[in-house]
């Protein structure tokens, strides 16, 4: 799992580029990325999650969410909600990957604000 939380903007957005790589060069079954602290999640951090997303498919690994309406809103807003899974709670997203025996490995990075 990887935490994030703060703003996800231009300003923030090497960091949180720098993060989703830090992710996808881990050898993992699956990630959840916990966006739940997240306060505002502009365009660009659209753009580099489904990045993320579409780089994590070609290698089989499924990505969930964890968010609030911050992280919802733009996502169902672009399109993206309807090939991301988005979850309110870590648990039930965690419990996703694990029912078939798939575990995320946890991190915590916070974006400066």
């Amino acid at each position: 799992m990887q935490r994030f939380s703060g703003s996800v903007d231009r300003e923030t957005a090497a960091d949180f580029a720098a993060a989703l790589d830090r992710v996808a060069r881990d050898r993992v079954h699956g990630v959840v990325l916990d966006l739940s602290a997240v306060s505002f999640f502009g365009t660009v951090g659209l753009v580099l999650l489904q990045t993320f997303v579409d780089e994590a498919s070609t290698r089989s690994i499924p990505v969930v969410l964890v968010g609030e309406r911050t992280v919802s809103r733009p996502l169902e807003l672009s399109g993206m909600a309807d090939h991301i899974r988005l979850f309110e709670n870590v648990d039930d997203a965690g419990r996703v990957l694990t029912e078939g025996e798939i575990g995320p490995s946890t991190t915590e990075f916070a974006v400066s604000e």
